[in-house]
């Protein structure tokens, strides 16, 4: 797959403007983030098939090398609505399942015990690791993108063993999941 990056991803072409480069990595990204949040959004039944298209559509666009810089830009303009319509989506989703979140005090770091750390941001994952744990003296806590999830509070209220926060950003999960006094 390294190979085949190297003869077809966005980088094969030396000779491709920067600029024209650079607003593609930055749609494939845009287009990225906004498939995640989507597939969160569609698991909570919460779909629109505009989103799905522009997918479609700005993939293709990658590998289009008659477009310019002010077409990629509004393709890229247009990922960005986009993106505004997967959170609006996984929003709506994530508060009809779990509440609206409100402002909550977390504690941060471990307490000794068995214990699970989730990262992330996917709070139906989340879910699931809670029912699985429960009873089970197990203390579940969260981590980097994870942290707002305390907010929400059905979470708090069907799961008194999800207790708190350790860590920081997503990108130190290596050295801090190594550290993590649990299952990570």
């Amino acid at each position: 797959m390294v190979k085949q990056a190297k003869n077809y991803g966005l980088m094969s072409d030396p000779d491709v403007n920067p600029d024209i480069r650079s607003l593609q990595h930055m749609l494939l990204f845009g287009i990225k983030g906004m498939a995640a949040y989507t597939d969160h959004a569609a698991e909570h039944d919460q779909e629109d098939e505009g989103n799905y298209e522009f997918v479609h559509r700005g993939l293709a666009a990658l590998e289009d090398k008659s477009l310019g810089m002010n077409d990629l830009l509004g393709l890229v303009l247009e990922c960005g609505e986009k993106n505004l319509r997967a959170m609006e989506l996984l929003n709506l989703g994530n508060t009809g399942a779990y509440g609206n979140p409100v402002p909550t005090k977390v504690p941060l770091g471990a307490k000794k015990g068995k214990a699970i750390l989730v990262s992330g941001h996917d709070l139906i994952d989340l879910e699931a690791v809670l029912k699985a744990s429960q009873g089970k003296g197990i203390v579940v806590y969260t981590h980097g993108e994870m942290l707002p999830s305390h907010g929400y509070p059905k979470l708090k209220e069907r799961f008194p063993h999800f207790y708190g926060h350790y860590g920081t950003a997503w990108q130190n999960q290596k050295k801090e999941f190594d550290q993590f006094p649990g299952a990570p």
